[in-house]
């Protein structure tokens, strides 16, 4: 199985990376200045070549924010203090238990029976209402 999902993640890194193509651009007799990657028919194109991207490493991103912070002497956070998350915790809480009472309440309101047109009205209330419980209160 890990060397199967290890073959698919190469398979679909290969597949979504394009090889660097030639990029063409001419103007024409409007003076409309045109780019594509292929080479136009009875055109005399010129050839553009990119600038490389950028690219920083995660690691030095950090590291040079750090820097940055010292030289402004700006505090570093290390996050909510512990009275913020014992506020967040308690909402967090009660949101989920306010989801669990709203999703009792349609389950005996669908126990009670219903038209169908208010019974697929509860219906996606209630796929909404476990949606949010589980990503909000059980995988959260």
């Amino acid at each position: 199985m890990p060397t199967r999902t290890v073959a698919l993640f190469f398979l679909f890194t290969l597949a979504t990376t394009a090889p660097m193509a030639e990029i063409f651009t001419w103007t024409d007799g409007d003076g409309v200045v045109h780019f594509t990657d292929r080479r136009p028919a009875g055109e005399r194109p010129d050839t553009v070549s990119p600038p490389a991207p950028s690219v920083m490493p995660m690691g030095s991103n950090v590291k040079a924010a750090e820097a940055i912070r010292k030289s402004l002497g700006t505090p570093q956070r290390d996050g909510p203090s512990a009275r913020a998350r014992d506020v967040n915790r308690a909402r967090q809480q009660k949101r989920c238990e306010q989801y669990r009472e709203k999703l009792e309440k349609i389950q005996s309101q669908l126990r009670a029976g219903y038209s169908n047109a208010h019974g697929n009205r509860l219906r996606a209330r209630r796929r909404d209402l476990s949606g949010r419980l589980s990503r909000e209160c059980i995988l959260g």
